[in-house]
């Protein structure tokens, strides 16, 4: 169920529809081939040329996936990125006012990727992204630069403004840590333990598993699965379930083992067998936190290590897996 790949009549109907011209089903088709969600293979080529259909059509999302894709050379020939074509695509889908847009060329500025390295233009893109108040990682950029006087001059209380909307209003992991440390030291603010404390224990109980998940996915995406598997099996030990359910998802459908999960060998036997197995990839981008309520910062819960997560670990460790360095 829901892992049919191409018998798939949802899928077939979608597929169908992006050839009659529906935006929506070509973008739908273009993450399904990137992820290789619902039993789709992994096809970066077809993705690419899913969302480059959908930016010939105006689409700016369509811009962004293609002009993404395009910077890391995902789907080109001989995998040769194009960041001539990643700014044409994301300066058309910035005109639309495409907050993701005005990031990637943000992020392109900044790192001197494929053009020459301007942190000055890069830190313009992330104050116009970030004055929309509607992305954390946006908002933390123009922070980062504020903070650390890079492309603009240096000014920490702005940085502070900054990074309490992005920890606030959208629970961003590195927002709230760097906050939390600004408080405590008094840089660019009025110094007060207490509230530093808030902030800094919320960020510790978030812990590390945020970078884990962040890097499991990235090593899931680059088909480097027995990696992606140990960062999440890292995550899973601190009783993070989405870690957990990736590290089953990896296990049964990349990686392969000795038998498959069944009910009841795993509290997440339903992440393997259902539905819902396609992996959870809510840190693409940013870090997968709830946000942060004004009025009380409340850490983001864990669950228990269960014994079905046990049994899964020991599989991992059957199929030659373990905590290596990733």
């Amino acid at each position: 169920k829901g892992n049919k790949g191409d018998d798939d009549e949802a899928i077939q109907h979608q597929i169908v529809r992006a050839k009659e011209g529906d935006v929506g089903a070509m973008l739908a088709m273009g993450d399904l081939y990137y992820y290789g969600a619902r039993g789709m293979p992994r096809d970066q080529p077809q993705a690419l040329r899913y969302f480059e259909q959908a930016a010939l059509a105006g689409n700016p999302e369509g811009m962004c996936g293609a002009a993404g894709m395009l910077v890391k050379g995902e789907g080109t020939e001989g995998n040769i990125p194009n960041v001539t074509r990643a700014v044409e695509l994301y300066e058309n889908a910035s005109a639309t006012g495409s907050v993701r847009a005005l990031n990637g060329l943000g992020y392109i500025y900044f790192y001197g990727q494929g053009l020459e390295k301007n942190v000055t233009k890069a830190f313009e893109y992330f104050l116009q992204a970030a004055e929309t108040e509607s992305d954390g990682d946006a908002l933390f950029n123009a922070a980062f630069c504020l903070e650390t006087g890079l492309g603009v001059v240096k000014d920490s209380s702005r940085a502070v403004g900054m990074y309490r909307i992005a920890a606030k209003k959208f629970g961003h992991f590195a927002s709230v840590r760097t906050l939390g440390t600004m408080l405590m030291e008094g840089r660019g603010v009025t110094r007060s333990a207490d509230e530093a404390m808030q902030y800094l224990f919320a960020a510790m109980h978030i812990g590390p598993w945020a970078g884990w998940l962040r890097r499991g996915l990235d090593h899931y995406l680059n088909d480097y699965y027995e990696q992606s598997v140990n960062c999440y099996l890292h995550g899973g030990e601190l009783g993070y379930e989405v870690s957990q359910s990736n590290a089953a998802f990896v296990l049964n459908r990349k990686v392969g083992l000795s038998r498959q999960l069944t009910a009841p060998d795993s509290l997440y036997s339903a992440v393997v067998l259902d539905h819902s197995t396609d992996l959870e990839l809510c840190t693409s981008e940013g870090t997968c936190l709830p946000p942060l309520s004004s009025a009380s910062l409340q850490p983001a819960t864990r669950g228990d290590v269960s014994s079905g997560w046990i049994l899964l670990r020991e599989l991992a460790m059957a199929a030659h897996l373990g905590h290596r360095d990733s």
